[in-house]
């Protein structure tokens, strides 16, 4: 399957040729709050402190791995921690109300809905994981440029940093 995603600018690539190539534009949707934060589950500290901008990879974490989420009752439920528990995986929420401290998750589930999952209707949920996994994994993680990376992808980004 081949991903071809662009940002095009009023009158800078004619309709007709887009329709030629089989190119659509994709349209955002309205934005709807969905996290639900009003429970009782406990809400795990905040880890990453915005500490976002860093030179290489895995520099603003502890040593291990951290899992950073909204408070959203699916990842405080007792279910989800002690998976994250089973598996070593340190637990990370934001403060409340302030989408900021996950700005970078939101942005990555923001680009998989308007470039994969938006218009899209599977048959099957192992239809969706496949084609979940397949863009995740082959197009946005070896073949997706990056601004934010240097217009590299996030592979080619940890190969260069790797020393």
């Amino acid at each position: 399957m081949k991903y071809v995603f662009m940002r095009v600018h009023r009158g800078a690539f004619p309709v007709s040729l887009m329709c030629q190539n089989g190119i659509v534009s994709k349209h955002k949707k309205k934005f709807r709050v969905m996290t639900n934060s009003v429970h009782s589950y406990p809400i795990a500290e905040n880890q990453l402190q915005r500490q976002f901008d860093v030179s290489k990879p895995n520099q603003c974490l502890k040593s291990g791995l951290i899992h950073h989420s909204d408070r959203g009752v699916q990842y405080a439920s007792n279910e989800f921690r002690g998976l994250l528990k089973a598996h070593a995986i340190q637990c990370s929420m934001s403060r409340k109300g302030n989408c900021w401290d996950n700005a970078v998750a939101e942005s990555f589930f923001h680009t998989l809905k308007v470039e994969l999952i938006q218009g899209n209707i599977y048959d099957t949920r192992q239809e969706a994981k496949t084609d979940i996994f397949d863009y995740i994994e082959i197009f946005y993680n070896r073949q997706r440029r990056h601004f934010y990376l240097g217009y590299l992808s996030p592979v080619d980004f940890e190969k260069k940093n790797a020393a």
